[in-house]
């Protein structure tokens, strides 16, 4: 299997060479980039040839979702707001735009807490059954108990929670799970909510 980087930049290449048989610049061009195709190396490739416009991760962006929503300015009637700076990412210098949609928000903001309970429910009912030594059938371990509590959180918000399961010490043995919410990264989800960083080089 080919290199992600190196099929991008193959592709690159391709679309380069039929600009130039068609007398056109690339430079003229600008290169919308999924989010899945980040990286320095795919980056450079672009903006050596192109012009660039994508999106970064918002751990990628904590600093500028700090930013309070009074800084934003107004973009339509509709509510969708947008702020404006700049930062260094994967090498290069770049213009840092982003939009806030308090209609997405709100409704991120309750799907999210309604997930969040549900998950949380799930994760106590787990508690009950790992820690329950009266309980018929297979034993628990520390790793079969660790993986079922993985699979309880869904993928998009396992960096929510934070939890831990241990060896009970003294008569009986027997595990003790214990999990919870870890307040920075819940915070961050929180303010990103209703959100897209975009970031370009059309300054």
């Amino acid at each position: 299997n080919m290199h992600d980087s190196s099929v991008f930049s193959d592709v690159l290449d391709i679309i380069v060479q039929r600009l130039a048989k068609l007398k056109m610049d690339s430079k003229e061009i600008v290169v919308i980039l999924d989010k899945g195709n980040n990286s320095d190396d795919n980056i450079k490739e672009v903006v050596k040839r192109a012009h660039i416009i994508g999106t970064i991760r918002y751990d990628q962006a904590k600093k500028h979702l700090e930013v309070p929503l009074d800084q934003y300015e107004k973009v339509n009637d509709k509510g969708l707001t947008a702020y404006r700076t700049s930062d260094t990412i994967y090498g290069e210098e770049f213009t840092i735009v982003i939009t806030h949609n308090p209609r997405t928000s709100k409704k991120q903001t309750l799907k999210y807490e309604e997930n969040k309970a549900k998950t949380l429910k799930k994760l106590e009912d787990l508690k009950k059954r790992i820690e329950n030594k009266k309980r018929r059938g297979r034993p628990w371990t520390q790793t079969r108990a660790v993986r079922a509590i993985v699979d309880a959180i869904p993928l998009n918000m396992r960096s929510v929670f934070d939890y831990n399961v241990r060896k009970k010490v003294g008569h009986g043995g027997g595990l003790i799970v214990e999990f919870g919410i870890n307040a920075e990264n819940e915070a961050l989800r929180y303010r990103s909510f209703g959100k897209i960083v975009h970031f370009t080089d059309l300054h």
